[in-house]
């Protein structure tokens, strides 16, 4: 890219505005628009994620949307 952004960055980075995304170093932003959140516990059910920002995020799976600056608990397989 041309303006030196790692494609791969911590959320704070995206949203340096939104706190909790300063402590958040369990997930990871892939370019602007694709979050990516880590999972850590082996055989985990569900995970928390803290979607950060005020817009709508949108599962890729299911096509859902969730409310952004929220934690959502999302079932894992």
């Amino acid at each position: 890219n041309s303006s030196g952004t790692p494609v791969a960055r911590p959320l704070w980075m995206e949203f340096p505005g939104d706190e909790k995304s300063f402590s958040n170093d369990e997930a990871f932003m892939v370019g602007n628009g694709l979050l990516v959140q880590g999972i850590y516990t082996e055989r985990a059910k569900h995970v928390s994620v803290y979607l950060p920002g005020d817009e709508s995020w949108y599962d890729l799976r299911s096509g859902f949307a969730y409310k952004g600056g929220q934690t959502h608990k999302y079932e894992v397989s």
